[in-house]
């Protein structure tokens, strides 16, 4: 009978190690968008996102941004996008800004992988590098 819990105990252990081992850190720090949804960033523009205790900031190519976010497991939510109100000569500039804040708003998970971050969601896909 001893046996028979001990094993048991042990599988148990071993089955929670692996869901833990499944869950995504939330992601930290500083990134620069590479791509939205397959396309580069607008020449001479750069956009980035910078995420720490629940805030995320940063600029999206012309106007600085912020909001809050809540992660759990892969899932992510970027929420409360405030912004400046800054116009840039560049309409190219302007149209990748704001399908930029529409796809950050849309995310829906998010991967962490060899200093690379995605997020996605529905049509949406945003690549970043550290």
């Amino acid at each position: 009978m001893k046996l028979i819990r001990s094993a048991f105990i042990l599988l148990l252990v071993l089955f929670m190690l692996a869901t833990c081992s499944q869950v995504s850190e939330p992601p930290g720090g500083e990134w620069t968008l590479v791509s939205l949804n397959g396309n580069p960033v607008v020449e001479g523009t750069q956009i980035s996102l910078t995420f720490g205790d629940g805030q995320v900031s940063g600029s999206a190519g012309c106007n600085s941004y912020g909001g809050t976010f809540d992660s759990g497991g892969e899932g992510i939510e970027i929420a409360n996008l405030t912004m400046t109100l800054m116009a840039c000569t560049d309409a190219g500039v302007m149209a990748q800004e704001g399908a930029y804040l529409a796809a950050l708003e849309a995310v829906e998970t998010f991967k962490v992988e060899d200093e690379q971050l995605v997020l996605s969601g529905p049509d949406v896909e945003l690549q970043f590098k550290r």
